[in-house]
C-alpha cells in the first residue's frame, strides 16, 4: 500500500535586515578604529631657496655599492672615517653621495661615524 505524502517544499528566504545591521556595525567599527591608527612621522627640516646656509668646509664622501668610501679620490675605510673627519673643524657640511644600490646598513654606519665625530650637518645625495 502506498501512502501519499502531502507536504509542500517551502523555499527559503533571506532576511536582509540583520545582514544590513551587521554590515553597518562593521563599517562603523572600522571607521572608528582607523582614526586611532597613526603612522610614525619623521620631521625633516627643509630649507627654502632663499634660506641657504654658508658652510666653511664641505666634504664629499662618495660611497660605492660595495661599501667603499672615497673622498677627493682617496679611499677611506670606515674605521678611519672618524679620525679623518675630526681634522676638520668649525661650520662644516658632509655630503654623502651613494649609488642607488648601496646597502642602507653601510649608509647608516657612515652617518653614525659622522655624528660621533661631532658633525651635525649631513646631506645625502645620489650619484
Amino acid at each position: 500500500m502506498r501512502f501519499q505524502r502531502h507536504y509542500k517544499m517551502e523555499t527559503g528566504e533571506i532576511n536582509f535586515i540583520p545582514l544590513i545591521n551587521i554590515v553597518l556595525l562593521i563599517t562603523i567599527y572600522f571607521i572608528l578604529i582607523s582614526s586611532f591608527i597613526s603612522t610614525p612621522v619623521v620631521n625633516i627640516g627643509v630649507s627654502r631657496a632663499g634660506e641657504t646656509k654658508q658652510y666653511k668646509n664641505k666634504i664629499f664622501l662618495n660611497v660605492s655599492s660595495a661599501g667603499e668610501i672615497f673622498s677627493e679620490g682617496k679611499k677611506i675605510s670606515l674605521q678611519e672615517l672618524g679620525s679623518f673627519l675630526k681634522e676638520f673643524k668649525g661650520n662644516m657640511l658632509v655630503i654623502i653621495k651613494g649609488q642607488s644600490n648601496t646597502p642602507n646598513g653601510i649608509m647608516v654606519r657612515i652617518i653614525n661615524k659622522i655624528h660621533k665625530a661631532g658633525i651635525n650637518n649631513i646631506a645625502i645625495s645620489s650619484l
